[in-house]
């Protein structure tokens, strides 16, 4: 099973330009340690937003190739690599907008205009014995935190 994420980079007016990354979503080890190591750089970020909805992210954007020939070197993108449409960056008004948006992920990250990558995470909430789990969605925090939270 996949591990869901959206990845986006706010633009100076609050709106967020954002895509979907099917695998490896979660923070340590996927997308955030991804992000936080090698998308530092708004231009950089701006090209990976760019490439439209991707299938795994890589510490490199690379160059078309074929998608079923996998390499975790790179990003393998829908668009470029698999030639699907509609797989283009959507934008959303604010942060806000972002985590109401519904593509059954797990995991929102963007980075903030002013540099800082933050990450809310989709979590199931026990409704009491028997009575199954609610989705609440934790507010926004700094992935660079959690992650040396976590190596605590």
């Amino acid at each position: 099973m996949s591990t869901r994420s959206l990845v986006g980079i706010e633009n100076k007016n609050g709106s967020i330009d954002c895509i979907y990354i099917h695998n490896d979503g979660y923070i340590r080890g996927g997308v955030g340690e991804c992000l936080i190591g090698n998308y530092v750089d708004r231009d950089k970020v701006r090209r990976l937003v760019n490439l439209g909805d991707l299938s795994s992210i890589g510490p490199c954007i690379g160059k078309k190739h074929d998608f079923n020939a996998y390499r975790s070197d790179i990003c393998r993108s829908y668009g470029r690599d698999r030639r699907e449409t509609n797989t283009k960056a959507v934008t959303v008004k604010s942060a806000e907008d972002f985590l109401k948006l519904n593509r059954d992920a797990e995991f929102c990250y963007y980075r903030q205009y002013r540099g800082e990558w933050m990450v809310s995470q989709k979590l199931n909430v026990s409704l009491g014995i028997g009575a199954g789990f609610a989705q609440k969605t934790a507010p926004f925090e700094s992935v660079f935190s959690l992650l040396n939270k976590s190596k605590k």
